[in-house]
């Protein structure tokens, strides 16, 4: 089933970037100067309070028309009603992931290899994340990923694909260079003393790219 969305600038949140920032604010005014959708991606946070930040992110991305992507969590997804989930490659497999969330959720997957890429599109994965292509300090044991093979990958898979780990406004063009659909940020819009102008500068960057 081929689902028409787009992830375009997404914003993967770790409230540990937040310099004592409310997380729900942070990503209002990051969707609001130009951000497309938001990966919840919390790995110290209990369910509870995972799913209490998705009603209150979900909130704000229904009425902004904006996508909601909650991390690993296929429970408090589908407990949730959000667009989707995003899993890891020890999470549930995306057969099982797909039973319990239909056929009209978005399921995406981090990939390191071109082969576990092919696996995920296979098994039905409606987009993948490729990463971490730079060194990043907000993921747990984080794999490293060539541009090289992000640019294999781009090429073997006809799914959307969205770049992971370390891109910012220096490195963002790059990314490009491999023709994919899509960058994942974090510290990048979270991590900045301005959110509305790192985001505003980030868009406009990722425009100008995609334009070309």
């Amino acid at each position: 089933m081929n689902k028409q969305f787009n992830l375009g600038l997404n914003l993967v949140t770790n409230k540990q970037t937040l310099k004592g920032r409310d997380l729900t604010e942070t990503i209002e005014i990051a969707l609001k100067n130009g951000a497309d959708s938001v990966r919840l991606r919390e790995k110290n946070m209990d369910t509870r309070s995972i799913m209490q930040e998705a009603f209150k992110i979900k909130e704000i991305t229904q009425r902004m028309g904006k996508l909601l992507i909650v991390n690993d969590r296929v429970d408090i997804a589908k407990a949730c009603d959000v667009d989707g989930v995003h899993l890891g490659q020890k999470d549930m497999p995306i057969k099982y992931a797909r039973e319990m969330l239909g056929d009209d959720k978005i399921i995406g997957i981090s990939c390191h290899t071109l082969e576990q890429a092919l696996e995920a599109q296979e098994a039905g994965a409606d987009y993948i994340g490729v990463g971490a292509i730079f060194p990043t300090f907000t993921g747990d044991d984080f794999v490293r990923v060539t541009i090289d093979t992000l640019k294999e990958i781009s090429e073997k898979i006809h799914v959307p694909i969205t770049a992971i780990g370390g891109i910012n406004k220096n490195n963002i063009r790059m990314i490009f260079d491999s023709n994919v659909d899509s960058v994942s940020l974090t510290s990048a819009v979270f991590s900045t003393g301005d959110v509305a102008a790192s985001t505003q500068e980030l868009k406009q960057k990722f425009d100008m790219i995609l334009k070309k």
